[in-house]
């Protein structure tokens, strides 16, 4: 928007103070006034595939390892509310779950060391959105998890 008015600014700018203070006032107001309804109008018709797409949406996905996206209030209740004990990889109860470091997620140990040896260097977590790297390095016991599945057998 800014962009598109650089003329405009350009031009008020560059005009003649004559001493008629009312006059550069009110040139000054309908610009402030064309700008800050052209950049309400920009927010109010953005897509949210457009805001999914941005750099920092994409930034921050990235550095949490978390999705961003309309169903994630949904996912986040879900998970609260009921953790599962199948592994995401192997769709089998987990043995041995471990947890990344760096995500969270939990998988069943030989699961996600599988998952690493077959994907190599791009080894991103097998969960939809998560945008984390996991290495065997960054896996460590989840006895939360243990617990939950040593509960439910009893």
């Amino acid at each position: 928007v800014i962009d598109k008015h650089r003329h405009t600014l350009t031009d008020y700018n560059q005009l003649p103070i004559d001493g008629n203070d009312q006059q550069q006032t009110d040139v000054h107001q309908n610009i402030h006034q064309i700008i800050q309804q052209e950049c309400q109008d920009s927010v109010n018709n953005i897509s949210e595939g457009h805001l999914l797409s941005h750099r920092f949406i994409l930034e921050y996905q990235d550095v949490t390892g978390l999705a961003v996206g309309d169903d994630m209030t949904d996912d986040i209740a879900a998970t609260q509310s009921q953790k599962s004990t199948i592994c995401p990889i192997t769709q089998k109860e987990m043995i041995d779950p471990v947890k990344s470091n760096r995500c969270k997620h939990t998988y069943s140990r030989q699961g996600i060391l599988q998952h690493i040896r077959n994907r190599g260097a791009s080894n991103r977590c097998p969960i939809a959105g998560c945008r984390q790297s996991v290495r065997e390095k960054d896996l460590v016991p989840d006895d939360h998890m243990q617990a939950l599945i040593n509960s439910n057998r009893n």
